[in-house]
């Protein structure tokens, strides 16, 4: 089958055609993926998913909330790398309320920054919400669920 030179510029016009719409639809995956922050818990007692009084509790707080971890850089010998068990454990609350700040700083290296804060244990965090400050150093759901609803009342 002889092809003339009309039907070959319409097949070359069809593949640049689609070759763009390929990659403008690449684009558009990544472009939706990079903003994107959808997760699921898949766990079968749900351990990465706040409860919903904790959720309404985040949903009631109105302004930003400051984080800091008072933790060790590098690996602790009893602990094991606590920044990242820090980061780990408030990623579902950063999560829900975008708006939660992080800082690490580390006690050895700052030793009057943390005696000031009153530190007394590697990886304890001091949350700020409004003008009203308290330490954590359990790092568990109910407890941190508490110290927000303490720190959101008037």
């Amino acid at each position: 089958m002889k092809t003339g030179p009309r039907l070959q510029a319409q097949l070359l016009a069809q593949n640049a055609i689609f070759a763009i719409l390929m990659v403008a639809a690449a684009f558009l995956v990544v472009y939706m993926a990079k903003d994107n922050k959808l997760q699921w818990d898949i766990s079968q007692n749900k351990r990465g998913t706040l409860s919903k009084a904790t959720q309404d509790v985040l949903a009631k707080m109105k302004g930003p909330i400051n984080v800091t971890a008072y933790a060790t850089a590098g690996a602790d010998p009893a602990l094991g790398d606590v920044r990242q068990v820090v980061h780990e454990f408030l990623t579902p609350y950063r999560l829900a309320k975008p708006d939660i700040a992080l800082t690490f700083v580390d006690p050895r290296e700052q030793p009057k920054q943390a005696q000031a804060a009153g530190i007394r244990a590697n990886g304890e965090l001091v949350i700020e919400y409004g003008k009203r400050s308290e330490h954590l150093t359990t790092l568990d759901e109910p407890t941190l669920a508490n110290l927000l609803m303490r720190l959101a009342r008037n």
